[in-house]
């Protein structure tokens, strides 16, 4: 009966035995090993993040994009890719992305692999322990302790063989995190670590060829950007010297075709009169011009001065509809004005008349066929809202962002057979946003266009 019981109790120790270093196995390297994958995916994840942040690639027409393809039901590939590695210069990356695609794969495989290999290595550290108590006629709980000690001793070897690579490699992520793009991992393993560290200076190696040449290139966008500053500078010089210029002398001429079409000159001709007057026309249009360029020029150089009164809304829109109402009958138009008496702004009182100005003169000459102008304004939330609407041509979606821009001229559009210059919207723009106002437009070919404006009150 005794020797019965002892057979059950070396049982038992062994039962405990396997069971302890199964429990010691999942403990010390599942979890570990989980953590230190984690945290290499969080500095991969760095690295391209904060590289995508500060050095964001100028040509990017030139670069393939190819899908993702890495197992999205990985833990560790998750870690990598949820939202941490996602912007545009990521995603353009060919090598980088295939860098990525690599270690990710190693890193997903490499797990169960390695934790297979412990496991084997722990029951044969457990048998070859418990063995070896036996052989030697160890027969009691100093059995287990002897198998606990030596499962540790190789558990010990085994972890520092598999944490240490990893280890250098979490810190050479780390570094290169911080900048260094020259640190790399020792690759003299030949298993999963080795591969993996392969891997990774190879990601090393693209994220350095790709911040290389993002810094040239940004070196030369630089040049060129100076340069192109200095010679807008230039130009917006030109500009203003060349309409000082050329503002007085057509001045005076106009001025004395004023005197000629009024008889102060003498009598003239039919015939002298009629040019005479073709003359006046293109004397204003010149000297319209000139005063666009020089509004143009302050707007940009931000030095358009406004002399701000209150003003009655409706005394400027009716200023603006007398200006174009020969050309609106001409053409049969109709002009609708829902513009409360009550509705007071503060401004510059000849620069919003302007804008007025041209947003109907621009919607008469654009409705090719009799049609309506309508301009409407009330009060919102302490705001004026003005609105401008025509049964016009209208404005391709495509071409809606462009219309404020300098000289731009419509594709297919009347602008050339309307005598206008291009820079009619830009200065509306320009009037209205130094009000602390802003302006968009709606439209539909074919149907018409909208323009809306709000302003402050005060």
């Amino acid at each position: 009966m005794a020797k019965k019981i002892n057979h059950r109790g070396r049982g038992g120790h062994r039962e405990l035995l396997f069971s302890l270093c199964s429990l010691c196995s999942l403990w010390f390297f599942q979890n570990p090993f989980q953590k230190i994958t984690k945290s290499l995916a969080f500095h991969a994840s760095q690295i391209v993040r904060e590289q995508s942040a500060t050095k964001q690639c100028t040509d990017r027409s030139k670069t393939p994009r190819i899908p993702c393809t890495i197992n999205q039901n990985s833990p560790y590939i998750n870690h990598l890719m949820n939202g941490r590695v996602s912007t545009p210069w990521w995603r353009d990356s060919l090598p980088l992305h295939k860098c990525l695609i690599s270690i990710g794969s190693i890193i997903d495989a490499m797990g169960f692999s390695i934790y297979r290999k412990l496991v084997i290595w722990f029951v044969f550290a457990s048998l070859l322990s418990l063995g070896l108590a036996t052989a030697i006629g160890i027969h009691s709980v100093d059995t287990v302790v002897i198998a606990i000690l030596l499962a540790l001793v190789i558990a010990g070897i085994l972890a520092r063989s598999i944490s240490a690579p990893i280890s250098e490699l979490a810190h050479t992520a780390g570094a290169i995190a911080d900048g260094d793009l020259t640190k790399r991992v020792n690759t003299r393993r030949d298993d999963e670590i080795g591969e993996l560290a392969v891997a990774f200076n190879r990601m090393a190696d693209v994220l350095k060829e790709n911040t290389d040449a993002v810094e040239e290139k940004t070196l030369e966008l630089e040049r060129v950007n100076a340069e192109l500053k200095e010679l807008d500078q230039l130009k917006s010089e030109f500009i203003s010297i060349a309409s000082h210029e050329l503002r007085t002398p057509l001045t005076t001429l106009k001025g004395y075709l004023e005197l000629a079409l009024d008889g102060t000159l003498g009598e003239f001709t039919e015939l002298q009169t009629s040019k005479l007057k073709i003359m006046d026309r293109n004397t204003d249009r010149l000297i319209g011009l000139i005063n666009d360029l020089l509004n143009l020029s302050d707007i940009q150089s931000r030095q358009l001065h406004l002399v701000k009164e209150n003003s009655s809304l409706i005394y400027l829109v009716d200023e603006a509809v007398r200006f174009i109402k020969p050309l609106a009958d001409s053409k049969g138009h109709e002009i609708v004005v829902n513009v409360p008496d009550n509705i007071l702004i503060s401004c510059d009182w000849a620069r919003i008349a302007y804008a007025l100005r041209h947003l109907l003169d621009d919607a008469a000459r654009f409705t090719p066929k009799p049609g309506t102008i309508e301009i409407t304004a009330e009060y919102q939330v302490g705001d004026v809202y003005v609105r401008v609407s025509d049964t016009g041509i209208g404005i391709p979606e495509s071409e809606l962002e462009k219309i404020f821009i300098p000289f731009y001229e419509l594709k297919g559009s009347m602008q050339h057979t309307t005598g206008t210059s291009g820079l009619g919207l830009s200065i509306v723009k320009g009037i209205v946003e130094a009000h602390g106002g802003m302006i968009w437009v709606e439209s539909e070919v074919g149907a018409g266009t909208v323009f809306h404006i709000v302003l402050p009150r005060g």
